[in-house]
């Protein structure tokens, strides 16, 4: 562990880290069983957001452990699960699909501002004792609008579709009454 981690160069030991990851685990632990609850609400299976919930941190631990060589663990932000549920699923009336695809979308488009070091422009225009204070609440807004933008957009794109499938239909019956009336 101390040549793959370099626990000496970074003032550490196995047992520290050990001790360290184990307490780290039983502070996030909550999550394994709120994020399946809160999800649920909406409509998704608990067991399968169980598992969901357990790989994704998992995975993306291992990844910040091993490619980053950082130790941080990571899992399912709840701020926006609970947004998801309670504001896009219930309060707005929306599927739960629907709002997966529009988290779907804006983690595509934050990936785009990534690619294209935008993010880390708009984090280092914010002056640096501000970015200390707010960075995570700002990281949150931004989340949020940019997830009610791409959940509007994909309402009216939806009713949008729902209104040419109906075009479609009132087509289809009309040239299925125009068919059938030469036979009377």
């Amino acid at each position: 562990m101390e040549k793959l981690f370099k626990l000496k160069e970074r003032g550490a030991n196995v047992r520290t880290e050990i001790v360290a990851g184990v307490t780290t685990f039983l502070a996030m632990a909550y999550i394994l069983a709120v994020n399946p609850g809160i999800l649920s609400v909406a409509g998704m299976d608990f067991g399968a957001v169980f598992t969901a919930t357990a790989l994704s941190a998992a995975i993306a631990t291992l990844v910040m452990a091993f490619v980053a060589n950082l130790p941080f663990a990571l899992a399912p932000g709840m701020g926006l699960n609970a947004f998801l549920a309670y504001t896009v699923v219930i309060g707005m009336g929306h599927t739960w699909q629907f709002a997966l695809t529009a988290v779907f979308v804006e983690g595509i488009i934050f990936i785009i501002l990534t690619i294209f070091n935008i993010r880390e422009a708009i984090v280092n225009s914010i002056p640096a004792n501000l970015r200390k204070q707010s960075l995570s609440v700002s990281v949150s807004l931004l989340h949020l609008s940019v997830f009610r933008m791409l959940t509007l957009s994909l309402a009216i794109l939806q009713h949008s579709l729902n209104l040419q499938i109906l075009q479609l239909q009132v087509q289809l019956s009309l040239l299925s009454l125009a068919l059938l009336l030469p036979s009377f």
